[in-house]
């Protein structure tokens, strides 16, 4: 499977608050290329980048256990900040 790492865009948001974006070309098994685009936002002032797409989600590293208890499941887009 080939994959092409497209350009990174960071916006800042509000504060020391930024969106990250990035492009993934891959290639499927049957040749078709997928275009993805993933997005975290990072907080600066607490050291802390959470995924804000589905599919950053999936490939976003999970904190060891040892490290952090465990967190409940969230069920809409994870965001940092005042809402």
């Amino acid at each position: 499977m080939n994959a092409w790492l497209g350009e990174w865009r960071v916006k800042q948001v509000d504060g020391d608050l930024y969106e990250v974006r990035i492009q993934l070309r891959d290639q499927g098994k049957t040749g078709q290329w997928f275009e993805r685009e993933f997005i975290w936002h990072a907080n600066l002032s607490l050291k802390r980048v959470n995924a804000a797409s589905l599919p950053a989600d999936g490939v976003t590293p999970k904190a060891s256990e040892s490290d952090q208890p465990g967190q409940p499941a969230q069920t809409g887009p994870k965001i940092l900040g005042p809402m």
